[in-house]
């Protein structure tokens, strides 16, 4: 078993410990993209009980590299997360399995998509600076 699956093995314990689940199939597959993922190593899990849904979880485990680091917004169900330096991971739902697909980010984006975006990033921005001026700590 790699360090990246111990990881995730791990923190998928206390998922399933939180979510209260009983005798657990748990099933992880590593996810292979059509793309190079440089950041991190992806997994896809089905946690299996009997007499419950099963819950479809998708793991994103940091990359040891420390040149290589990012950030990820989660707008799908966040499940737990480990933050030991350098094995950070993050469980959260598989939204692939609700019909949810990604974009290729080899295609280029529409320049309205693109302003748009610049648009909501500077609203951001800003905001960050107004709450740094109320409570700079």
């Amino acid at each position: 078993m790699s360090d990246r699956e111990k990881i995730v093995n791990e923190t998928l314990a206390i998922v399933i410990e939180r979510e209260g689940i009983k005798d657990a199939e748990v099933i992880i597959r590593p996810l292979v993209t059509d793309t190079v993922n440089y950041t991190s190593t992806l997994y896809v899990i089905t946690v299996k009980s009997l007499g419950s849904e099963d819950l479809e979880l998708f793991a994103k485990v940091a990359c040891v590299e420390r040149y290589r680091r990012e950030r990820e917004v989660c707008l799908s169900k966040f499940y737990a997360s480990g933050d030991g330096y350098l094995q950070e991971t993050l469980i959260l739902e598989n939204l692939a399995a609700r019909g949810y697909t990604t974009y290729n980010r080899f295609v280029s984006v529409t320049w309205e998509y693109a302003s748009a975006a610049i648009r909501e990033l500077a609203k951001l921005h800003a905001l960050s600076y107004a709450f740094a001026e109320r409570d700079p700590r």
